[in-house]
């Protein structure tokens, strides 16, 4: 049978990420030696102590780990990594796992069975790793992993990160895609942000970082992504302050030379008839798109295709002035009421008409995937915003603030 190299690849890693513990039982043993246990007067509570370990290598069979007492130090490091599960760990000066945290539903199956604290943190990661492999979070289609760091001074948090990315990539064999990032100047806007999207820290510094590249995206968008479709929508470009290895898989989708190939067709144009012909992945209308943008005969082409099924959700043919729409996510065709009534029903609301406001816009956008109209005015020193949702036309939001 012949695999694809990338599942081939996270196959063999999968049967590669369980972790090697032998040093550590040594370890155990060595501390042990030359202890004499009676088991005459205290058979049954050593039997009872033996048996008690015993049933926690059972427990930790999943990620085989070795349970040891833990003096529960203050951590020197916060490590989370993310996929879509995300799991934090903290941990101490000699970089062993003081706690170990789910912070979603998909975290907690991970961790289950698990007993990480007090293990060495390269082998807590693998087994990480190995139990998000075996439960089908890192596959060929979502192949990136997201490593986020930051210390209190005590540990060279920048060595860790770099070790971490190498630790993450070899237990991937290869296959997968690493984004580390240090987040030692973390401030306390992010921090309130991944609380509000009950998303890890890291996960939200790596959004604003792609908003920056992208001002057009929003963080309400992009907290229910995985780091695959995060680093997609990165679209290759450098990110500030990570580092980088792999590649990141887009087999989920249709692919840029495809939208590009649909996009031309519709046109009724080769690809040699063309000019300034560019294809980036985005996010629009709660799911992930191909733009294609390009020239030809005088006219501007834009197109949004669906970068799972191909299919055209909106085109634009500007020539002259004049603009020709059409595709699926049409205004018209999606059954929205359209920006006027949009502006119409902000007015209505706020007591006001179109002739005594200025900067009137509307825009269609999405929000948590939902269509809505976002519409904006000045009136009177003050700053007007409303979202209206697309189809019904009821106000989802309203806000009025000192105008900047």
């Amino acid at each position: 049978m012949n695999y694809d190299p990338i599942e081939a690849k996270l196959k063999s890693a999968l049967q590669k990420a369980t972790p090697d513990i032998l040093d550590d039982i040594l370890e155990g043993c060595d501390r042990e030696k030359g202890q004499v246990i009676s088991m005459e007067k205290r058979k049954n509570k050593k039997l009872s102590r033996i048996l008690s370990i015993a049933a926690v290598f059972v427990l930790l069979i999943a990620g085989v780990f070795l349970y040891k007492n833990f003096t529960g130090s203050d951590a020197a490091a916060l490590v989370s990594i993310d996929v879509n599960p995300s799991i934090e760990l903290e941990v101490d000066a000699d970089e062993r796992i003081i706690i170990a945290r789910a912070l979603n539903d998909d975290g907690k199956k991970v961790l289950s069975g698990m007993k990480l604290e007090g293990t060495d943190l390269n082998t807590g990661v693998n087994a990480i790793v190995g139990s998000m492999l075996k439960n089908g979070y890192i596959d060929e289609l979502r192949n990136s992993v997201l490593v986020s760091v930051s210390g209190d001074g005590s540990i060279d948090t920048a060595a860790l990160e770099a070790k971490l990315m190498q630790e993450v990539s070899s237990a991937l064999d290869g296959a997968g895609a690493v984004v580390a990032q240090n987040l030692d100047d973390i401030d306390d806007d992010t921090r309130k942000l991944a609380e509000r999207y009950g998303i890890s820290v890291g996960k939200a510094a790596f959004i604003e970082k792609i908003i920056e590249l992208n001002p057009t995206l929003k963080v309400e968008e992009l907290a229910p992504l995985s780091i695959n479709e995060l680093c997609l929508l990165a679209n290759g470009k450098e990110i500030g302050g990570t580092l980088y290895s792999g590649s990141t898989s887009d087999k989920a989708y249709i692919g840029a030379e495809r939208a590009k190939s649909i996009a031309l067709s519709h046109a009724s144009l080769a690809e040699t008839a063309v000019f300034d012909l560019d294809c980036e992945l985005d996010y629009e209308y709660g799911r992930m798109v191909y733009e294609v943008d390009f020239d030809a005969n005088g006219a501007e082409y834009e197109y949004e295709i669906d970068a799972k099924s191909g299919d055209i959700l909106l085109f634009e043919i500007e020539r002259n002035g004049a603009k020709q729409q059409g595709g699926s996510m049409t205004q018209e065709s999606a059954g929205y009421i359209g920006d006027e009534k949009a502006k119409s029903i902000a007015l209505s609301n706020a007591g006001l008409t179109a002739a005594s406001v200025t900067g009137l816009i509307s825009e269609l956008d999405s929000d948590d995937g939902a269509a809505v109209y976002e519409v904006e005015f000045i009136y009177g020193g003050y700053e007007y915003e409303y979202k209206i949702d697309a189809k019904s036309g009821a106000i989802i939001e309203s806000d009025k603030e000192i105008a900047d």
